[in-house]
């Protein structure tokens, strides 16, 4: 993926999404086309599912689907820089001893300023 962004020879970063960071859906100007946008956040989420440390932003740039503006892109190329650092970073699964199950739910409550919705996570561990 970074290759074909053309950004493998960036400077990388420590996070994926900036801390405290709020994406509006008027600020900015409009993307002319969503396509690349489209293309970063659909691997983006595919990676998530392997890549726990990227899932809540990746839940956060794939609001702005439809309506994606500049400063949505610039947060989808954090995710970019962060790869930078993070290439080695995964699941592991040990294959030693009686695997335990384990799961973990959280939520918040009316946590979107636009729709009142909530958002619900959940984790299974293994």
């Amino acid at each position: 993926m970074l290759t074909e962004t053309r950004f493998e020879n960036c400077k990388p970063c420590s996070t994926p999404m900036e801390h405290n960071l709020k994406l509006s859906r008027t600020s900015g100007d409009l993307l002319d086309d969503l396509t690349m946008y489209r293309a970063i956040v659909g691997s983006l989420r595919y990676l998530s599912s392997t890549r726990p440390d990227i899932a809540y932003a990746v839940q956060v740039v794939s609001q702005f689907m439809g309506i994606a503006r500049t400063m949505h892109l610039d947060a989808v190329h954090r995710f970019l820089l962060y790869f930078q650092n993070t290439q080695d970073v995964g699941l592991f699964f040990p294959a030693k001893g009686e695997p335990v199950l384990e799961a973990f739910a959280d939520a918040d409550f009316e946590g979107c300023l636009y729709t009142r919705g909530s958002t619900s996570g959940w984790c299974v561990k293994v």
